[in-house]
């Protein structure tokens, strides 16, 4: 530094360190109805373990290729309405990040979309480090609820439901 003092460190991160802690994509989930003050929803297990929800989002984008079904399906855009569809699938993991079940709770309408969205949990997996508290004490299960959707766009998100 200047004048023989010491330059302080710096502390700032990489992006790459952040992506790969936090994850690489933004949250999708809703936030419009949080109020703001020093206390608010956002000290829930929803929005507290963020950085794991990412990280599985993140992995999901990795394998899931709703854009490709529905190019194979209806390559000339007139056999589907243009419009959103949207997968529900509940995932259930072992405390340690394996997966234990994916069950289908609500379909797109779309068959092969619906085997995709549950292809890309699968192909995913295991998520790892999974936060302690997640951990249901008498199922010692991890419950997580997503959404898969495909927008007209050909834009697709998978949010928390």
């Amino acid at each position: 530094g200047a004048g023989g003092q010491p330059s302080a460190p710096s502390l700032s991160g990489s992006s790459t360190a952040l992506a790969e802690t936090f994850g690489l994509t933004p949250s999708y989930d809703p936030t419009e109805s949080l109020g703001v003050g020093s206390e608010n929803d956002m000290d829930t297990k929803r929005h507290r373990f963020a950085s794991f929800y990412n990280r599985i989002r993140q992995g999901v984008y990795q394998h899931w290729h709703p854009d490709q079904v529905m190019t194979r399906l209806d390559p000339d855009s007139d056999k589907y309405a243009p419009m959103a569809r949207t997968t529900r699938l509940l995932i259930r993991l072992l405390p340690d990040g394996e997966l234990d079940r994916v069950r289908l709770i609500q379909s797109s309408g779309i068959d092969q979309l619906d085997e995709e969205a549950i292809r890309s949990i699968r192909r995913a997996a295991p998520f790892t480090n999974p936060p302690a508290e997640l951990v249901d004490e008498t199922s010692q299960r991890i419950r997580i609820d997503l959404g898969f959707t495909l927008h007209p766009s050909g834009e697709f998100t998978v949010v928390r439901e």
